[in-house]
């Protein structure tokens, strides 16, 4: 069984891998579905609703289910979406589906933030830094498999199915290692701020992981 500290890291690397994939198809998406630029402005901003609508409700599940729970659920149901962005013909599903993408990865990034606070306050050492850092690498991988898959010719849907299978596998691999810890209320209004999505993550903490 992993640490904790190692099993909450690597759902901040899982989440930035579904946001570095996905982001970086963006072209091949608006082809996709031939979306003007104007069109896909409007779907793009799809998924920054999904993110501001899940904020404050995640953090209610996280006090009420525990972070674990939903954390498997934001982190599972991110991967199986994105296979969905490439089965997309107009810029409204695009849209549509953004929004949804957008609820998973908002959910997800408060309960994980929660969990890393939880983990922090257990281990009593600033590893905050760390998790965040995380996220960056994450996306950096999502990004480089986005720029394979675009130069050996791969659909967005080829290679989002393929993520989907290997992220659903890594999440049942790290599933009973999660910290299952209810959030507490203030912790949790506070982590909805805290999401690396919306901010620059922190560099790597010498010293500090375990």
């Amino acid at each position: 069984m992993l640490a904790k500290s190692t099993a909450v890291f690597l759902v901040f690397v899982l989440n930035g891998v579904v946001f570095g994939s996905w982001a970086a198809r963006v072209p091949a998406l608006a082809a996709q579905v031939g979306a003007t630029p104007a069109g896909l402005g409007l779907s793009l901003f799809g998924v920054s609703v999904g993110l501001i609508v899940a904020a404050p409700i995640a953090g209610r599940l996280c006090a009420a289910f525990g972070s674990r729970a939903v954390m498997v659920l934001g982190c599972v149901t991110g991967f199986v979406v994105l296979p969905v962005l490439g089965l997309t013909t107009s810029p409204l599903q695009l849209g549509l589906v953004l929004f949804v993408l957008g609820l998973t990865v908002g959910t997800l990034d408060v309960s994980m933030n929660i969990a890393a606070v939880t983990v922090t306050r257990l281990l009593d050492r600033p590893l905050m830094p760390v998790f965040h850092a995380g996220f960056s690498v994450g996306g950096l991988v999502g990004s480089l498999v986005a720029v394979f898959s675009a130069a050996v010719h791969w659909s967005p849907l080829r290679q989002f199915s393929i993520l989907a299978v290997i992220g659903v596998a890594a999440v049942a691999l790290i599933l009973t290692s999660l910290p299952a810890e209810a959030g507490s209320g203030p912790v949790a209004g506070q982590v909805t701020s805290l999401s690396p999505v919306h901010r620059p993550s922190g560099g790597l903490c010498s010293g500090c992981w375990p």
